[in-house]
């Protein structure tokens, strides 16, 4: 038995490791927990989805539980009021208690005093044979029937649910069998006008008539031209013309060159702005609009600058050991363009990133096995050079055998999509939130290797598809838990409608980039696009639609961050840059009005290492070291210092001047406010 003595030490040790005061370490979460039943039979409904909102708060779940296979859940959360919703497909969604909506959700309190058990639900099934929604379509000019158009149906608030059909040779269409709800329609047919009903549609076990819609004809013109080559002349096959509407930015239209250089396309009459691109030549567009009306408008010729390709070298070690890595993929993106090139380092570590376009990159190194690295200063390519010498030293990740494999193909074909982004986020321990990239192969395979034991959810991202979560899902908050070691975490993408535009930026949070944060592209409430920042903290939507958009982060601290107002109409757009605050972990304030410890860079390391702390007022600081056992390594700063934002650099050695072995440390920031700690790896 351990003496009283030796008791009391283990536990002041314990709570000074993490870094906080003993009075602080009282439970600062509950639990929220109930039952999901069918509303007319009582019996549970397994897999409902629990959501729990902070009142006046985000959209974002603050946690989420699914219910067993008796309807139970439970869920964690910080203390706080929240709004809680269930939802599963087949069952009208509510807001506890009873409501239909969140404005009329009744607040749940989560405190010390207080963790809620019988927070239940009970769902409302779709039922069949409901009601109904019937109309015509006709010709607005002439009012004769139009047979063949489209008619889509979705419920409001619930997406899942949408229904299609055709209207008969009398222009009628009908819906049959709807569930009580609120409804909204969109007609479409070729040669028309699409349209929208303006007005939302209730049903409610009754049958809806004269829906009807009256579609404009489209005045049908059009523009025919060439692509050149600026310097010589010579026609560009194989170039791509694009026309968008400048009263309707989301409308355009696209055209390819044949052998000869020409194009032609048809479209409704306006004014267009147009564009071409072709390999090997810089994008092009015409400096005045070209007006369209009810026949072909010839000579609309671009001639388009050829491109003198760069290209940039190096070598990729190890930077413990000085070896070469063989088969590391480094990758190249440009800054302000739609341009990216990677390539693999051979058996002795060289690699060659070619056709490079004249610009400035960033390149990023990833290795199996090793940390992602971004090398640390912008590379500019000129015209025709070969920048050698951009070496990478890769980090030895933490000795992980776990995996994560699969393959991506293509919804339609069931052919492989090669070269696609997938990436894979990591929960672990705190601090240890682990983002992992990787890219499908020509076979459409990819793998993700020296994974710890933790959970993770895989997102997929390629070119002209719509992005997906594991396993076929639309958002992160459904995606499916993935444990190594796992095979078959297959990807089936969708197709998409590619956009004629870029929107691009970095996310950078205290001056440093933010890697595997998550960002939505978003018109009002509806989510666009999803992609994530690379280890350089850029981010890229690739072909998205003309628009307006609001650009949300979620980054995998959970901080978050939002860009409103964000214009792509006729140009691409490379700076949509968003700056994200810190946020006291003990205080929950702002910066920089708060005092902050912010997480060291870069971590892991095996040289030296940078902190960075926020002072809101001139204090007394000490800024020391410790190891996992309590002792103080070294002091890096002690005395008075004035507010702001301050950076010290620790190189590795203890107050001695000897250099320490790797592992994991504590540096801890004393003031007037109190103490903050955060944990770094030491990797030698």
């Amino acid at each position: 038995m351990k003496k009283p003595f030796q008791v009391a030490l283990l536990v002041l040790a314990w709570v000074f490791l993490m870094g906080l005061p003993a009075s602080a370490q009282q439970p600062d979460f509950g639990t929220v927990s109930g039952i999901v039943t069918v509303q007319d039979s009582g019996e549970p409904i397994p897999g409902a989805v629990i959501k729990a909102y902070h009142v006046n708060g985000h959209h974002w779940p603050a946690a989420m539980a699914w219910s067993d296979s008796i309807g139970n859940y439970e869920f964690t959360v910080p203390y706080g009021e929240y709004h809680i919703k269930a939802e599963r497909w087949g069952f009208f969604p509510e807001w506890w208690e009873e409501a239909a909506s969140r404005q009329d959700a009744t607040p749940v309190t989560v405190d010390e005093e207080n963790n809620p058990e019988n927070i239940n639900f009970t769902l409302t099934e779709f039922t069949t044979e409901e009601g109904s929604i019937s109309g015509t379509v006709t010709d607005a000019g002439t009012t004769e029937p139009i047979e063949e158009a489209t008619i889509a149906l979705h419920m409001v608030g619930n997406p899942h649910f949408h229904r299609v059909t055709h209207s008969l040779e009398d222009g009628s269409y009908l819906f049959e069998n709807l569930p009580t709800g609120t409804y909204m329609l969109n007609c479409f047919k070729e040669g028309y006008f699409p349209a929208e009903y303006p007005e939302p549609v209730e049903v409610n076990g009754d049958d809806i008539t004269g829906i009807d819609f009256a579609l404009e004809q489209l005045v049908i013109g059009g523009i025919a031209g060439m692509v050149t080559d600026a310097t010589t002349d010579e026609p560009i096959a194989h170039a791509w013309v694009i026309a968008t509407l400048t009263e309707d930015p989301h409308f355009h239209r696209w055209a390819v060159t044949n052998d000869d250089g020409e194009y032609v396309m048809e479209m409704p009459s306006g004014t267009y702005h147009i564009d071409a691109w072709a390999y090997g030549y810089i994008h092009g567009s015409l400096e005045e609009p070209v007006v369209v009306e009810d026949s072909i408008v010839t000579g609309v010729d671009i001639a388009l600058m050829p491109i003198v390709f760069g290209s940039i070298s190096g070598t990729v070690y190890d930077s413990i050991t000085g070896e070469t890595i063989a088969h590391a993929m480094v990758e190249a993106r440009i800054i302000h363009g739609w341009h990216r090139r990677h390539a693999w380092s051979d058996s002795v570590g060289n690699y060659t990133l070619e056709y490079l376009r004249p610009g400035d990159y960033r390149v990023n190194a990833f290795a199996h096995g090793y940390y992602p690295k971004v090398y640390p200063d912008t590379v500019t390519i000129e015209g025709g050079e070969n920048v050698p010498g951009i070496d990478f030293y890769l980090v030895p990740a933490e000795p992980f055998d776990g995996y994560i494999a699969g393959t991506v193909t293509d919804e339609n074909t069931s052919e492989p999509v090669a070269g696609a982004l997938l990436v894979a986020f990591g929960f672990g321990p705190p601090h240890h939130f682990r983002t992992r990239f990787t890219r499908s192969g020509d076979d459409g395979s990819y793998i993700f290797e020296n994974l710890p034991p933790v959970e993770f959810k895989v997102l997929c991202l390629s070119f002209g598809y719509e992005p997906e979560f594991f396993d076929d899902k639309d958002n992160w908050w459904d995606a499916d838990i993935v444990t190594p070691d796992a095979d078959d975490i297959d990807f089936v993408l969708t197709p998409a409608v590619s956009g004629p535009r870029v929107l691009a930026g970095t996310v950078t949070e205290n001056g440093l980039p933010v890697t595997g944060a998550l960002v939505f592209a978003k018109q009002g409430d509806e989510v666009k696009d999803i992609t994530v920042t690379y280890p350089d903290g850029s981010y890229i939507f690739e072909g998205i639609e003309s628009g307006d958009y609001i650009i949300e982060v979620l980054t995998p601290s959970e901080n978050e961050g939002s860009l409103e107002n964000v214009t792509v109409l006729f140009s691409d757009v490379y700076d949509a840059d968003i700056t994200l605050c810190s946020t006291s972990v003990e205080d929950d304030v702002n910066l920089p009005s708060s005092t902050a410890l912010m997480q060291n860079f870069p971590n892991p390391f095996n040289a030296s290492t940078n902190i960075r702390f926020n002072l809101a007022k001139n204090t007394d600081v000490e800024l020391s070291i410790y190891n996992l056992l309590g002792r103080k390594v070294t002091t890096l700063v002690s005395g008075n210092m004035t507010a702001g934002l301050k950076s010290v650099t620790w190189n590795g050695k203890d107050n001695s001047g000897n250099q320490v072995a790797s592992g994991l440390y504590l540096y801890v920031l004393k003031t007037d406010d109190g103490s903050q700690s955060k944990q770094m790896l030491l990797l030698k």
